[in-house]
């Protein structure tokens, strides 16, 4: 059976995730292993949430066929926004892509000392994060289970640009036996919380 998976909804965990020009940063000033293991603060949280609350609007090619999404391959435009929730607690994200719809919770854990995102799409996939600050730009260790069970792990590489405004997630891991190598999806912010 092949494993099923959109690329936003591994963003939207994060962001996210999101964004209509590339960068030319890479993540490659991030190395494997760079601050994975480092301990977060409610103020990495804050910065986090800066960066990512508000509405974005994305380009996205799914790297797999997704039920109610998408085939493998097929580019969208898709939409993400993120606001704060519970005094500024937690930032609760939605996330439309075609047909589908993922509702997601960022939060700081303080007995972990760790930035951590649950996501649930209208699939069914289930999503568990955990965000790392890399220098100016964020990383995400996700595992993923699937409807039928299949699970995955992935590492996404968020790089912003613009001043927060663009952002570029590169994609790699695996799920189930499928491997995802340096997938792209071009994110921009279209508005802030305090945009009018």
């Amino acid at each position: 059976m092949k494993t099923l998976i959109p690329t936003a909804a591994l963003a939207t965990c994060c962001l996210a995730g999101l964004l209509i020009i590339s960068s030319t940063s890479q993540p490659g000033t991030a190395h494997a292993g760079d601050d994975d293991s480092k301990s977060q603060t409610r103020t990495d949280f804050q910065k986090y949430c800066s960066l990512n609350e508000g509405r974005w609007i994305g380009n996205v090619t799914w790297v797999t066929d997704w039920p109610g999404f998408g085939k493998k391959g097929d580019k969208i435009t898709a939409y993400y926004e993120a606001r704060k929730s519970e005094d500024g607690n937690a930032v609760i994200t939605r996330f439309l892509g075609g047909p589908g719809s993922e509702t997601g919770l960022v939060f700081y854990d303080p007995a972990a000392k760790k930035i951590r995102s649950v996501t649930v799409s209208s699939g069914g996939t289930v999503f568990r994060a955990t965000l790392t600050p890399v220098g100016d730009n964020w990383r995400q260790h996700v595992d993923v289970t699937l409807p039928d069970g299949t699970k995955g792990k992935i590492r996404l590489d968020l790089v912003y640009a613009n001043g927060g405004k663009n952002l570029t997630i590169h994609i790699n891991g695996k799920l189930g036996d499928e491997v995802i190598k340096d997938q792209k999806d071009i994110w921009r912010r279209v508005r802030t919380p305090q945009s009018k």
